[in-house]
């Protein structure tokens, strides 16, 4: 039977060696083995490297569920926040919006947008948190949107900073 074995040895200077054994057996006419071909390759460096990788691969999955945990658990946190936020601008637009006008209702419908663009955001930090557990699949996306709420979100340090954008 032909022969394929990994196994460790010991060297005369108390090295260990980790090697890989081949061999063929060679058979007469009979099919009876009279001798075997073959060769013993080291395979420590290999070893190593494959090892490392495999510690490496599973401190990347602790990893990612620290930061799972990590995003889950500061999503939930930020989450708070917001609904106080949420409430307080609801109520102030129900209260008083025949007394708002101008640029306090303008303000108003601002602290509204960037809350709601918040909850966006915190939803997007929890699945991409989920990422590692389940793939998302890709999707046609609109740049010009994209570009709309870039622009929107960063209205106050595009007018402060005089950005312009070129779409050409």
């Amino acid at each position: 039977e032909d022969m394929s074995m990994e196994y460790k040895i010991i060297t005369a200077q108390n090295n260990i060696k980790r090697v890989h054994a081949l061999a063929h057996a060679i058979r007469n006419k009979d099919r009876k083995a009279i001798k075997f071909a073959g060769s013993i390759r080291d395979i420590t460096e290999q070893k190593r490297i494959e090892d490392d990788l495999e510690n490496k691969v599973r401190e990347l999955h602790h990893s990612n569920k620290e930061l799972e945990e990590f995003a889950y658990v500061a999503s939930h946190d930020m989450q708070e926040p917001l609904r106080k936020i949420t409430t307080f601008s609801d109520r102030l637009t129900e209260r008083y919006k025949d007394v708002l006008t101008g640029d306090g209702a303008m303000y108003l419908s601002r602290i509204v947008a960037s809350a709601e663009n918040m909850r966006s955001l915190i939803n997007d930090l929890l699945d991409f948190s989920r990422i590692t557990k389940t793939m998302l699949p890709y999707e046609t996306v609109n740049l010009n949107v994209v570009l709309r709420e870039v622009k929107s979100e960063l209205e106050l340090v595009i007018e402060e900073t005089g950005t312009i954008f070129d779409t050409h």
